[in-house]
């Protein structure tokens, strides 16, 4: 009952905490996103009608909201807020499952309150902040697989497999995945931890009657009596399983006549995208982003780190930690594990955006909990070593008072859009929901709009339509060498649907001058049809 009270704390601190940024205004890529759903909400293809380069989970995500409710930014920001305690729950179960209850509560309420983070993009429909969901769920299910029931690396897999579908690094989580079962299948030390994290796994998963009822859990078979061969059926469902979501909803695009858009934009397309970045500048972009996400929350990365100091010792020498059956070190291979290939996911894009730090959280959660627990609550060694423990504890304590001080001014003295200033000191998310919803009181809906600027969440402000299946000039302005006659097929759907507004960014006025010189298209659509200026919104 005492644990049950915990959580429901954590839990409610965990939506609580976000509170303050209900009303913050969008920024690009939630704005593509929320966008994108509505649209498809209306019956628009995605890809196809509708362009952006991300795989589909988000957008049907939104789409499916639109069709339920009538959302604004703040029923979208409501809406990430119970995603969040839903994260939050999710790492709770998975640090039950890996360790013990006190772990687990730490654990949960550490990403329950990081992952409000504004420094980190906690608070905007990011996929980052969907994937995990996935994530999580596909290691509780591996870890119920271990009963020896292959349906669950099945599920696990199918999991995995959605994760891939909001962000295309999951599958950098499934390699992990596989990494772990391969290494908990052929495990020579089965006697010193196999049976007994097993066991451990059985007696989380199941209630007091039903423990009773079930067969005891055995360790997986020896190699030399069939272990590979169990590792490979075990890895085939799992491969399986992560396989079907991707083939069903090719079978939509499929049916939809645009598979070979989803193919190209979903899966292609970000490989250039990937490769216009600058290598040169990958150094100092990867160095920047580490110094940014240390000094956002050094708390995490302090734990974080200690426990994989932790967890290498125990690798390296088993015998020189006292490793009870309650701790044995698959656990702590698997939260390891998990870190190591999530962050090799986040440089794979050699691009370090702080939301992509996002997807580190639940694993540093885990590993943060299971240190403060046992500096909360010590065993012998910390026992007879109180200075040293006392030493850790001020530190720990000290960055923490950091990161309160980096992030207090977000939740009890910035306004929402003030908040949005701060964070993105140089775009008009602001701005841009003042002109959406000037587009929205002057025009009717069946008037269509063409979006020259950088800000695609006009259209979900706006409720209008597009002209193009291009919402903002990022794509055409940017990566048209990427896609193949994008300015003539924006052109031909300008000079189709005339737009009623058109909405320019002066911040770009060099490049779309030189865009009208260089496309005869262009430069005739403007002289043919003389737009007028009818308002300004100044950015702050």
């Amino acid at each position: 009952m005492k644990e049950l009270i915990l959580i429901v704390l954590v839990l409610a601190f965990a939506f609580i905490i976000r509170i303050p940024f209900l009303n913050v205004p969008l920024e690009i890529d939630g704005g593509i996103f929320v966008s994108c759903g509505r649209l498809i909400s209306e019956g628009y293809t995605l890809y196809k009608d509708i362009f952006d380069h991300k795989p589909p989970g988000i957008y049907f995500l939104f789409a499916f909201l639109f069709r339920l409710f009538k959302l604004d930014l703040f029923g979208i920001n409501l809406f990430l807020s119970f995603w969040s305690v839903l994260n939050t729950f999710l790492t709770y179960l998975l640090a039950r499952c890996l360790f013990n209850k006190r772990i687990a509560i730490l654990s949960a309420l550490i990403y329950g309150l990081f992952s409000s983070s504004p420094l980190i993009g906690g608070i905007g429909p990011l996929t980052e902040n969907f994937m995990i969901t996935f994530i999580i769920l596909g290691y509780l299910f591996l870890i119920k697989a271990f009963k020896r029931k292959e349906l669950w690396f099945f599920v696990s897999g199918i999991s995995f497999g959605i994760a891939f579908l909001f962000k295309q690094v999951a599958l950098f989580e499934l390699s992990a995945a596989l990494g772990f079962l391969f290494i908990i299948t052929f495990n020579k030390d089965r006697k010193f931890s196999i049976f007994l994290w097993c066991k451990k796994v059985q007696n989380t998963f199941l209630t007091t009657e039903n423990r009773r009822r079930s067969s005891p859990i055995t360790p997986m078979a020896d190699p030399a009596k069939g272990g590979k061969a169990i590792f490979l059926k075990n890895f085939f469902f799992c491969l399986l399983g992560f396989f079907v979501p991707l083939l069903l909803i090719s079978g939509y695009f499929f049916l939809k006549d645009a598979l070979k858009d989803f193919i190209f934009f979903a899966f292609t397309y970000p490989f250039s995208y990937i490769a216009q970045g600058g290598k040169a500048a990958v150094p100092y972009q990867f160095v920047h982003f580490i110094s940014k996400m240390i000094r956002a929350m050094p708390l995490l990365w302090m734990c974080s780190i200690a426990f994989i100091i932790y967890t290498v010792i125990m690798l390296i020498n088993k015998k020189s930690i006292n490793i009870s059956a309650q701790k044995t070190i698959f656990p702590f291979l698997l939260v390891l594990l998990w870190s190591i290939f999530t962050f090799m996911g986040i440089c794979l894009g050699m691009r370090f955006y702080p939301h992509y730090f996002i997807t580190l959280l639940p694993p540093f959660s885990i590993m943060s909990g299971f240190i403060l627990a046992t500096l909360i609550f010590p065993e012998n060694y910390y026992r007879k070593n109180l200075p040293v423990r006392l030493i850790i504890i001020v530190s720990l304590l000290s960055s923490l008072f950091y990161s309160v001080c980096q992030h207090y001014k977000y939740y009890f003295v910035y306004t929402p859009e003030e908040i949005s200033i701060h964070l993105y000191p140089y775009n008009a998310y602001v701005e841009a929901r003042q002109v959406g919803l000037y587009l929205r009181k002057n025009t009717t809906a069946q008037d269509k709009i063409f979006n020259w600027s950088v800000e695609p969440e006009i259209f979900f402000y706006a409720q209008r339509r597009p002209v193009s299946r291009y919402l903002w000039i990022t794509p055409y302005l940017d990566y048209s060498w990427a896609i193949p006659n994008c300015v003539n097929e924006v052109m031909e759907a300008l000079v189709r649907d005339i737009p009623v507004y058109i909405v320019s960014d002066t911040r770009f006025q060099s490049q779309l001058k030189s865009m009208r010189n260089t496309h005869e298209q262009i430069n005739d659509f403007f002289q043919k049809h003389k737009y007028k200026l009818e308002k300004t919104f100044p950015v702050i």
